[in-house]
C-alpha cells in the first residue's frame, strides 16, 4: 500500500488531509473515533501538526501489524481441518511423546477442503466444497480459523472461481515455489496447478486472474490429499480390491513426478503403507511425510517402500485435510515415539 501527498498551503489543511487517510484507515480497522475532528476546531487552528502526522503513523504501523498477526509461522506445526457440515480448523503441536491437536477459532460458515500452506505468503488455501461439481472456488484460511474468497475470474465476472475448472476437490498442497497443486474427488487422472495464488485479491482492478495448468497424469488416481515432501509430490491411494497397483485392499504412496514443460506427470508405485486406512490429511516437509488416517491416528510414511508406521492418536473423521509449511525442517527422529494404541 502506497500514499501519495501533496502539500497543501497550510499546517490545518495538511492536517485535514492526514485525518482523511486516518479516518479510512480506521474504518479498515473499525476505530471507533470521528477523525474529522482531528482536523477542526472552535478555534479554526486544527490538531497540532505533529501530533496528527504522529497518529498518521500510528494507525499505519497498527494496521501493518494488524494484517501480519492473521498469517501463520512457518514451523513444525501441523493443520487439520475437519467438519462434515462446518469445516473447523485444528493445529498439531508435534513432540517426541505425543501429538496434540487444538481447535483454532470457531467452525466456519462453509465446507472447504484440498488445503495447503503457500510458504509465499504463510497463508493456508484451500477449495469450497459445494457438495456438487460446481467450478473451484478458492480460499483464504486466516490464523485464527477465519475465511475468505480471494480468487478472481479473468473477466471479472462474480470474482468468486477459478474459471474452467470444475468439481468437488479433496486433496491438495503447496510446494516449496509457492505452486499450488490440486486433483478432484475419485479416480482422476487429471491435476490442476496454479502458479499465482499469493497473487490474487478480490480488491485488484483488474483482478488478477489465476494462471492454471491441467497435468495429465500417466494414472488415474484416486487419493484423499496430496503433500510435497523432501521435493517431492506424494499422495496415497485409497484402497480398493481391483487396485492397479498390486495391492488390493490395501492403501498405496506413490509419488507423481512433474514434466511442467510437458504437461505430464508420471505416477510411481512406492508400495502398500501395509494397511487399509484412507489417509484424508498429508503432511509434507522437507524432510519427512506424516497422514492422518480418517479412522484416526498419526502416522509417519517411508518414501522408500510405502509403508505408514502409526506414531500417536488422533481425530477421526470422514472430512478432513492437513497441511504444514512444506519449508519446514525436523530436527528430531519421530519414529522412536511408535506405539500400538
Amino acid at each position: 500500500m502506497s500514499y501519495k501527498f501533496i502539500m497543501p498551503n497550510s499546517d490545518a489543511s495538511l492536517v485535514f488531509a492526514l485525518s482523511r487517510y486516518v479516518g479510512r484507515l480506521a474504518g479498515l480497522l473499525r476505530l471507533k473515533c470521528s477523525w474529522r475532528k482531528i482536523a477542526q476546531s472552535k478555534s479554526g487552528n486544527g490538531f497540532p501538526l505533529t501530533a496528527a502526522i504522529a497518529l498518521f503513523i500510528l494507525v499505519l504501523s497498527t494496521q501493518s501489524n494488524f494484517a501480519q498477526t492473521q498469517t501463520f509461522i512457518c514451523d513444525n506445526t501441523f493443520y487439520l481441518t475437519q467438519g462434515s457440515q462446518s469445516t473447523r480448523l485444528f493445529e498439531g503441536e508435534i513432540s517426541r511423546t505425543a501429538v496434540v491437536f487444538s481447535a483454532i477459532g470457531i467452525a466456519s460458515d462453509m465446507i472447504y477442503n484440498a488445503v495447503g500452506y503457500n510458504p509465499l505468503d504463510n497463508f493456508l488455501y484451500g477449495l469450497q466444497d459445494f457438495g456438487s461439481a460446481e467450478e473451484a472456488q478458492l480460499v483464504r484460511i486466516k490464523n485464527n480459523g477465519a475465511i475468505e474468497i480471494v480468487d478472481s475470474r479473468p473477466e471479472g465476472v462474480d470474482g468468486t472461481s477459478i474459471e474452467g475448472v470444475s468439481g468437488r476437490f479433496f486433496a491438495g498442497t503447496f510446494d516449496t515455489s509457492g505452486k499450488y497443486y490440486f486433483i478432484g474427488d475419485g479416480e482422476q487422472n487429471v491435476l490442476h496447478v496454479v502458479d499465482n495464488v499469493h497473487q490474487i485479491e478480490p480488491e485488484d482492478v483488474p483482478p488478477v486472474p489465476p494462471v492454471v495448468h491441467a497435468v495429465t497424469l500417466s494414472e488415474g488416481i484416486d487419493v484423499n490429499d496430496l503433500a510435497w515432501a523432501d521435493g517431492n509430490l506424494y499422495a496415497v491411494v485409497v484402497p480398493d480390491a481391483d487396485n492397479d497397483f498390486g495391492f488390493p485392499e490395501q492403501s498405496v504412496l506413490v509419488r507423481i513426478d512433474l514434466d511442467m514443460n510437458a504437461g505430464t506427470g508420471a505416477v510411481t508405485a512406492i508400495g502398500s503403507t501395509l494397511n487399509s486406512e484412507r489417509f484424508g490429511a498429508l503432511f509434507g516437509t522437507a524432510n519427512a511425510l506424516f497422514g492422518v488416517a480418517n479412522a484416526g491416528g498419526f502416522f509417519r510414511f517411508d518414501v522408500t517402500t510405502g509403508e505408514a508406521l502409526r506414531l500417536a492418536s488422533s481425530p477421526s473423521s470422514n472430512t478432513n485435510d492437513g497441511a504444514v509449511c512444506p519449508s519446514a525442517v525436523f530436527g528430531f527422529d519421530l519414529s522412536i515415539t511408535k506405539t500400538n494404541t
